[in-house]
């Protein structure tokens, strides 16, 4: 059940207390969100948040959000995220079995001006991790197409910390700790999706579009607050181009190949609504390092890549695994 914050506090204090949550500067407190409504700003960051770590969204990366509200900062964003898949059978099989797992670590870290001209700014750190896992099959519709529909879960540990560093937070907001500021919830993620891929080849090279389109349903079962309950929806709609090309050269036993890559993801629902991007790119390319004797993954790519939407960029370099 959806909590209430106790009758003690002053209705002026929960309103000042809801805009260092929401990042408005406290001089705009007048038509503040009620209670309730601060609960339904955290079911949207909920579903941001998962949106990012628990499924195949933007690669791990370095993240900006642009504010748009006078006298805050860009909210900065870590991403860390292993995804794991395996395909049983063999490729001309008509039904295959695929599980896929993912392991995924968000931070993010902002100052809040919560007093006045001189005084030091507030500090808040967002930080979730993710755990989840999918079953589905690829059923082979013929030698080009493969329509995978998938049933996932997961679950995340969202913790928020929160730094007090002028007299003016410390009185107003400091009664509110738990409820908003230094609190956590645990929440389960089930995601139904259906992704449906074609490939074209023209001599070694091969072209893969892609369709993805997944639900995600958030609930929480746990909270050091009173307040928060989180009980909402949000879909993702993701477009992909996949191309793979053999550079002809070996290293290592690895046969070498370039990975160039473009995806559009479209966000619907709770995570639209969310103070994010309600679309955003990724544009990259990776080398390829591949062994296609190796069972469980064909090998390993070092690369790059850039996203950027709706107020929202960042960048991706590093390492990954190729299945």
């Amino acid at each position: 059940m959806r909590g209430t914050i106790s009758i003690k506090y002053s209705m002026s204090v929960w309103v000042t207390a809801i805009c260092a949550v929401l990042l408005v500067p406290c001089s705009q407190t007048f038509g503040a969100p009620s209670p309730a409504e601060f609960n339904d700003r955290v079911n949207e960051v909920v579903n941001g948040v998962t949106i990012f770590t628990s499924q195949d969204t933007a690669s791990s990366g370095v993240f900006s959000f642009d504010s748009d509200t006078p006298g805050v900062k860009d909210t900065e964003i870590d991403l860390i995220k292993i995804p794991l898949s395996h395909t049983f059978g063999d490729a001309n099989d008509t039904l295959r079995p695929q599980v896929r797992g993912v392991l995924g670590n968000l931070e993010s870290k902002r100052s809040i001006p919560t007093g006045g001209p001189g005084s030091t700014d507030d500090f808040s750190r967002l930080e979730v991790f993710t755990a989840g896992v999918s079953g589905g099959v690829v059923y082979r519709v013929w030698e080009e197409l493969r329509i995978t529909p998938l049933i996932g879960v997961a679950y995340s540990h969202i913790k928020r910390r929160y730094d007090y560093n002028n007299s003016f937070s410390q009185t107003n907001l400091l009664p509110f700790d738990r409820e908003a500021f230094n609190t956590s919830v645990d929440v389960m993620t089930y995601s139904p999706s259906v992704e449906a891929e074609y490939t074209f080849r023209h001599d070694a090279t091969t072209i893969i579009p892609k369709i993805r389109y997944a639900h995600l349903f958030n609930e929480s079962f746990a909270s050091k607050s009173s307040v928060i309950d989180v009980s909402s929806d949000s879909g993702m709609l993701q477009s992909f181009v996949d191309v793979e090309t053999p550079l002809g050269y070996t290293l290592f036993g690895q046969a070498l190949g370039l990975h160039p890559f473009i995806v559009r993801t479209d966000l619907f629902g709770t995570a639209k609504d969310a103070r994010g991007p309600n679309y955003f790119h990724e544009v990259g390319t990776d080398l390829t390092f591949t062994d296609d004797k190796r069972e469980l993954f064909k090998g390993f790519s070092v690369g790059a890549s850039y996203i950027f939407g709706d107020d929202f960029s960042g960048y991706r370099i590093g390492l990954g695994l190729v299945f």
